[in-house]
């Protein structure tokens, strides 16, 4: 399958990769890795939304509400 990204969409996580990079430029990177790792399996029919709601969870990644990266 092919799989590719609307102009705004791209624009959106470019800004908000910059934006995370500023007090975070690791996470910053993992999560544009993680995005475009994502899409990959996503291109190669290797991914169900379970999956992806459980890549993403706020919970997981440590960046839920409330919480400083400062």
């Amino acid at each position: 399958m092919r799989v590719s990204f609307a102009p705004q969409a791209l624009e959106d996580l470019v800004a908000t990769i910059e934006y995370i990079a500023r007090d975070n430029p690791v996470a910053a990177a993992s999560l544009g890795d993680r995005v475009f790792e994502m899409v990959d399996r996503l291109a190669e029919g290797g991914l169900d939304a379970s999956m992806g709601r459980s890549m993403f969870s706020a919970r997981e990644s440590g960046y839920g509400v409330g919480r400083s990266h400062h």
